[in-house]
């Protein structure tokens, strides 16, 4: 029994969604901003001041959980080229670096191209 995931059980996720962040983070504001025009002109910029700093930690954070999952999505990769293919860590991760250049303005040719490239190599 092997301990990785398949290339389609790692397609399956990516196509479910498990790899990228869904979050909605909304727009900044400009220092003009009016929220409420029953407020001083001092609150309604501070009130921007506050929502661009709430934004800019959303923004943030969003980055972050993308970058964790990004390297999860690599990382499922290469384990599953050094248990398929026996390649040692680096060859698996020169191999999923080198298809992911190449392929992955459209991920559906990244997964296709990953057994192609192990079985060439």
């Amino acid at each position: 029994m092997n301990n990785y995931m398949d290339i389609s059980e790692i397609r399956a996720a990516w196509d479910a969604g498990e790899y990228y962040v869904k979050m909605d983070v909304p727009q900044k504001v400009r220092e003009d901003h009016v929220f409420d025009e029953n407020l001083s002109v001092k609150r309604n910029r501070e009130m921007v001041e506050e929502h661009n700093a709430n934004v800019k930690r959303m923004q943030d954070e969003k980055w972050r959980i993308q970058g964790e999952l990004s390297r999860k999505l690599t990382n499922d990769v290469v384990e599953y080229l050094m248990g398929t293919y026996d390649f040692t860590r680096k060859q698996a991760e020169r191999v999923q670096s080198y298809v992911y250049t190449e392929k992955h303005s459209f991920m559906g040719d990244y997964f296709s191209a990953i057994d192609d490239i192990a079985d060439m190599v």
